[in-house]
């Protein structure tokens, strides 16, 4: 029996990706799984030394050898399936795109503008575009209605987990609870009440224009201005109070907070969509 062994495991290994690890989500257990891989590796080495008095190093090399053949399964077969299964082949993109989204991250770098690098592959590719070994880059705006329609089959990506389980009406995955945050939300964003806001949003108008007057038709980074306009805004609606940025021409330290706690966002793939 000892020499079916290896093959075993590595058969072991397949048929668990085969029939666990590729259906289904996993992305929030990756941890669990791995203390269970340990805790079950460490349990195997001591009953061979214990129960079956195996010496130490021979228990431990054992368990190695079986536990490295179970690994070998399974990403041998993630390995096969992703290269040559997975229903999202047919989409065109980068062959190594089929193996792991971490080649998306190493694509944009240190750099964080997945636009450019997004703009570049759909040059090359077309409206439908793979960047991950789940993931789909679309820019065809017959989609739009498909995706986010109110019919839509789709559902938000792994990516929006990324808080998880502190999720946001913006952030939960989950439908249901998705609709009933909603309907709380709904009538602060109704016809009257944001003609209602108008009055509220004027000043910080009449104060961006004037800021970018002050520039007297001298090259101005507008996306900065803007964000200090729209995060303005925001505070004063959603908290009484603005965060002074179009006054000071200076970001708000918990604006700052905010954008680099969003950082780590900008090495996640676009748009997705999930295959089981």
């Amino acid at each position: 029996m000892a020499e079916y062994q290896l093959p075993i495991a590595v058969a072991v290994g397949a048929a668990a990706y085969y029939f666990y690890f590729h259906r289904g989500e996993h992305h929030l257990y990756g941890v669990a799984y791995v203390q269970i891989f340990i805790s079950l590796t460490v349990t195997a080495v001591i009953i061979l030394n214990k129960a079956y008095g195996q010496d130490l190093f021979q228990a431990i090399q054992s368990v190695s050898s079986t536990a490295f053949s179970f690994l070998a399964g399974v990403y041998s077969t993630l390995l096969i399936w992703r290269s040559f299964f997975n229903p999202l082949n047919k989409f065109p993109g980068p062959f190594i795109a089929r193996i792991s989204s971490f080649w998306w991250t190493f694509r944009i770098g240190s750099t964080s503008q997945a636009f450019i690098k997004i703009d570049e592959l759909h040059d090359k590719y077309g409206q439908y575009v793979r960047i991950g070994s789940n993931d789909l880059t679309i820019t065809d705006p017959a989609a739009i209605n498909l995706i986010y329609g109110p019919n839509t089959r789709c559902k938000k990506g792994i990516g929006y987990d990324i808080d998880n389980p502190r999720c946001s009406m913006h952030s939960t995955r989950d439908r249901a609870q998705h609709d009933v945050r909603r309907r709380i939300w709904s009538p602060a964003f109704s016809d009257k009440a944001l003609r209602g806001y108008e009055t509220r949003v004027e000043p910080f108008v009449d104060v961006l224009v004037k800021r970018i007057a002050e520039f007297k038709g001298q090259p101005i980074n507008v996306s900065k201005w803007f964000n200090f306009f729209g995060y303005d805004v925001m505070g004063d609606l959603a908290f009484g109070k603005d965060f002074g940025m179009l006054s000071s021409g200076k970001e708000h330290f918990a604006i700052n907070l905010l954008n680099e706690g969003m950082q780590p966002v900008a090495f996640q793939s676009e748009n997705s969509s999930h295959v089981a």
